[in-house]
């Protein structure tokens, strides 16, 4: 066990100028051994299981995951692979994704989850930032990356699920290792807490994406999405990408602790929506989705019409979610608690949860070995109090070691105290929830004011025949910004330009209003994270701009 106790987060949490605590938890030593963690649980819940193919009913034993991430392990050790060393893999989720990350926790190296839909110049920064010994890759995607691999010069040894003529597949490395190795191997000692583990890139919505390089004890010790005692011996639903945090704490933690995810990547959204009740007779106890799914599933006309009542806890996180959308989610999953949270992928995680009662766009108040303050967004000289706007200062046990050989954007986000300088604008009321508003990078600069897009895109969110919104600055012909929205309109829906802008106007002060226009699209931009690509967006503003 890794010593991670939720029950008294919030109840020893407390308020020391200007700055909300939560309690301290010390890890047990030896914690961060991770991977031995892992190897003596699924050895314990050998015939539990661990994994299902929603599309084919497929059912994968802990024991039989532990079988092939052994002989993984194996190979990668035979091919010299070594505590340092970085194992990338571009894959969706199937039932033997998961395998090289837990054989890289097992030897001690250090994983690196890549997006399965990249451009040839992103997979060469990729590939020339943490220079990979080896790549696993899917059968899709390995043309076209062994390519673009080839281009760069270096020398990466490539993997692939499936079975592409002159590639060595994943079941041949599996196959190549013996009984008796298997029945003898074990862990690499991972020689202290801070060793690395693992580099997951930032979403790149204001630029490149960042490598965020997290040791053993940020991965062993991060603070559960889904409580424990849930967690144990439970079925849940979590559709995050790997190249997502949560996408890979998440089923860590259900290896852990003995649950059972549904995988659904081979399903369409609207399909795996309709899962949940499939699997209603044994129970989906737990779904994680992120903001851009319950965006979606809250305009999707046939939800209603299922029955979600047996779902005992639905977590919902990785930007703002709009109040009418967990409207909606409370309602379609009448018996679960909804939970909010804020986070980072550079927290490796969550560092606040609400509870029962809070207010419905609260991301809850600050959880265990965290700290967090408001200070003055720009140039970070005060310190804010209650119901007061500035950026989140965060300092958690298990904030990032780096931006991967990128020591300049790490000091711009990590100070001598170790506060991570998280670029959100936000604020807290009296009884320390914090609310969070927007990036302060995505504020619209209006001569002596700043308007933030959250509050009119939720606004337009609402009108019935809109299915996505994004709102960003348009600088009119004085150099001025004014807020512009671009529209994605419901299936044969005819609202008209007039139709939203007066519809905000109705329900916002006038700063707010969208001076800047409408721009109606077929769909949004997408950075390969899921959120919406607003540096593509402006953009497209800027053309329009030149065009009249």
């Amino acid at each position: 066990m890794t010593g991670r106790v939720l029950k008294d987060n919030f109840s020893r949490r407390y308020y020391d100028n200007g700055i909300w605590k939560g309690p301290t938890i010390n890890p047990p030593l030896g914690h961060y051994k991770y991977g031995e963690v892992l190897l003596k649980s699924m050895k314990k819940n050998t015939e539990l299981i661990g994994q299902t193919q929603a599309s084919t009913g497929k059912e994968d034993s802990f024991g039989e995951i532990l079988d092939r991430t052994i002989r993984c392990a194996l190979w990668l050790k035979k091919q010299n692979i070594k505590p340092g060393d970085v194992i990338g893999i571009c894959t969706q989720h199937h039932l033997n994704h998961i395998t090289p990350i837990v054989a890289s926790l097992f030897i001690g190296s250090i994983i690196n989850p890549w997006w399965d839909d990249m451009e040839e110049e992103q997979i060469k920064y990729f590939i020339e930032l943490t220079d990979p010994k080896v790549v696993f890759i899917s059968e899709k995607n390995v043309s076209f990356i062994q390519n673009t691999i080839k281009k760069t010069g270096i020398n990466i040894k490539i993997i692939v699920f499936g079975s592409v003529d002159g590639l060595e597949s994943f079941d041949d490395i599996l196959k190549a290792q013996s009984a008796e190795e298997v029945k003898k191997f074990q862990c690499t000692t991972v020689e202290s807490a801070n060793k690395p583990a693992i580099i997951i890139y930032t979403s790149g919505t204001t630029g490149k994406s960042k490598g965020v390089l997290h040791s053993y004890h940020s991965i062993a010790n991060n603070c559960e999405f889904i409580p424990i005692d849930l967690m144990k011996g439970s079925r849940g639903m979590c559709n995050s990408q790997i190249a997502w945090i949560s996408g890979i704490v998440n089923p860590l933690r259900a290896i852990e602790y003995g649950a059972n995810i549904i995988i659904t990547s081979d399903m369409s959204e609207a399909d795996s929506f309709r899962l949940i009740e499939k699997y209603k007779a044994s129970c989906i106890d737990w779904v994680i989705m992120g903001t851009g799914t319950a965006d979606r599933m809250s305009k999707t006309c046939f939800i209603n019409s299922l029955d979600y009542s047996t779902v005992k806890f639905v977590c919902v996180g990785g930007a703002v979610v709009k109040k009418n959308v967990t409207e909606f989610i409370e309602n379609i999953f009448p018996n679960g608690k909804i939970q909010q949270s804020y986070g980072a992928t550079e927290l490796c995680g969550i560092v606040t949860q609400t509870e029962v009662n809070q207010h419905i766009n609260s991301c809850g108040r600050v959880l265990a070995n965290a700290e967090i303050k408001i200070m003055s967004a720009g140039d970070g000289k005060k310190i804010l109090g209650p119901n007061e706007e500035g950026e989140l200062y965060v300092k958690s046990s298990c904030v990032m070691l780096c931006y991967y050989k990128n020591p300049n954007a790490t000091m711009k986000v990590l100070d001598s105290e170790n506060w991570f300088h998280s670029g959100d604008l936000g604020y807290y009321n009296e009884s320390g929830e914090f609310f969070i508003i927007d990036r302060i990078t995505e504020l619209i600069r209006s001569q002596s004011d700043y308007i933030a897009p959250g509050p009119i895109e939720e606004i337009i969110h609402r009108h019935p025949n809109v299915v996505g919104v994004a709102v960003i600055a348009k600088s009119n012909e004085n150099n001025i910004e004014q807020p512009m929205a671009f529209v994605v309109k419901s299936s044969g829906a005819t609202v008209t330009e007039e139709e939203i802008i007066n519809f905000v106007k109705e329900n916002i002060q006038e700063k707010f209003h969208l001076k800047g226009g409408v721009k109606f699209i077929d769909k949004l931009p997408l950075t390969q994270s899921g959120k919406i690509s607003k540096i593509t967006l402006r953009e497209i503003a800027k053309r329009i701009a030149h065009e009249f």
